[in-house]
């Protein structure tokens, strides 16, 4: 079984505990599990508070060991999350291990704090770093990856690339033609398929940071 260790204000250490259930995790305490069924993964490091999860992968280094050179990477998500991963009755590849893992296991209050650690903490690592739940975002027109934050931040290269992409069209549009900013994204959106707003989500872009590239592209 993992061990299960908990942060003791009282002694300012690390105590062990008994594996408990997410249900009777209490709020702004830090919950420590060592990982044992995954190759990359040594610890998770867990803190819930309201209707939030923060969970600390700290990841084995280059030699399969917890060390000082371990890199420790955070998601924190809203649960609904998971409530809406369960509801997607047939999943794209990309997501669909996490969502048949959690409506095999529906009951996530059961959870031990080590099989949350296990089986369902490293999916969520897969879809949020290696941008799957974008991907899903992106084809189905939902927000999923509204709910969640990653520190640092996962590689947004493609999407950035997407964002400069439009960054460039509109600013082209709208030399050539005299036309507005929304009528070039008009035709942007209708060439390429993307919308603005998932664009601007996707590269982590505010309204204010586009039409500041589109006025610095139109200054060159």
């Amino acid at each position: 079984m993992s061990m299960v260790t908990y942060w003791n204000d009282e002694k300012s250490m690390m105590s062990p505990i008994e594996d408990i259930r997410l249900s009777e995790m209490e709020e702004n305490i830090l919950y420590s599990v060592e990982v044992k069924r995954v190759d990359w993964l040594g610890e998770c490091k867990l803190k819930k508070w309201a209707d939030c999860l923060s969970v600390s992968f700290v990841l084995f280094d280059e030699k399969g060991k917890l060390s000082e050179n371990s890199e420790v990477q955070t998601i924190v998500f809203r649960l609904a999350l998971l409530d809406e991963l369960k509801r997607i009755d047939k999943p794209d590849k990309c997501i669909e291990d996490i969502v048949a893992y959690l409506r095999a296991f529906p009951n996530l209050a059961a959870y031990h704090l080590s099989d949350f650690s296990e089986f369902v903490a490293p999916h969520i690592y897969d879809i949020v770093y290696f941008n799957k739940l974008r991907i899903y975002d992106h084809k189905h027109g939902t927000f999923l990856r509204s709910l969640v934050r990653a520190f640092p931040a996962p590689d947004l290269t493609q999407f950035q690339n997407v964002y400069q992409l439009m960054v460039k069209e509109v600013g082209n549009h709208i030399e050539r033609e005299k036309v507005t900013v929304m009528w070039a994204l008009r035709e942007f959106e209708k060439r390429y398929g993307w919308t603005a707003i998932e664009v601007l989500l996707d590269a982590e872009k505010s309204w204010d940071d586009f039409t500041g590239d589109i006025a610095l592209q139109l200054a060159i």
